[in-house]
């Protein structure tokens, strides 16, 4: 059954000897998870290239974006091989903690990255204060069956959202870039008289 609330529960994860013992019985395919967009869609790839679906809070069953998993696959209601769906039930590789940016909505952080689902405040920490502003934040490894979402750990609050310096900070961590342009990378610009040839 799908969970659909925090009050719901994912089921326990498969043992590690259940989990090899499944695998080799061909009960459960392993493959990486990709989250188009938690919870409502995602896929897990195999190693020998098939899809299969991935959507709701219980079939996701606590993986993020990138995890090595296994999944075990259910026939949708249509009976047909191309539509397969199924459910996570092992971890086999969780990926390293990520930084996201986030804004608080509610009581949870909203990434902007949308692979990744919304996150949890500390219990300490009053959403009222951190509202209109951009955080920057980490995922915990831990998360509960029972939670709808994991707990966060705030890293470090950016300042207001409508701030240039904010929104370009922003840019840089949603698209994993490092620096805009490193010192070679400028020496090599045209200089700002350069136009372009008319032949």
């Amino acid at each position: 059954m799908m969970a659909t609330g925090a009050d719901e529960s994912c089921a326990d994860y498969l043992s590690d000897s259940a989990a090899q013992e499944a695998l080799l019985r061909g009960e459960v395919k392993k493959g990486t998870l990709y989250s188009l967009r938690f919870p409502s869609s995602g896929v897990v790839v195999t190693e020998n290239g098939e899809e299969i679906q991935i959507s709701g809070f219980a079939h996701f069953n606590r993986a993020y974006h990138l995890d090595v998993v296994l999944v075990r696959p259910c026939q949708s209601d249509d009976h047909s091989d191309s539509s397969r769906s199924g459910e996570i039930v092992f971890i086999v590789r969780k990926q390293p903690t990520k930084k996201l940016l986030g804004t608080v909505q509610g009581k949870n952080i909203t990434p902007l990255n949308t692979h990744y689902p919304r996150l949890r405040l500390p219990n300490n920490i009053d959403p009222k204060d951190l509202r209109d502003k951009m955080l920057l934040v980490s995922t915990e490894e831990s998360w509960s069956k029972r939670s709808l979402y994991p707990y966060c750990r705030i890293i470090q609050e950016l300042g207001p959202l409508d701030d240039f310096e904010r929104q370009y900070t922003a840019i840089k961590h949603k698209y994993e870039i490092e620096e805009a342009f490193d010192a070679q990378q400028l020496w090599q610009t045209p200089s700002p008289n350069w136009k372009i040839p008319q032949d």
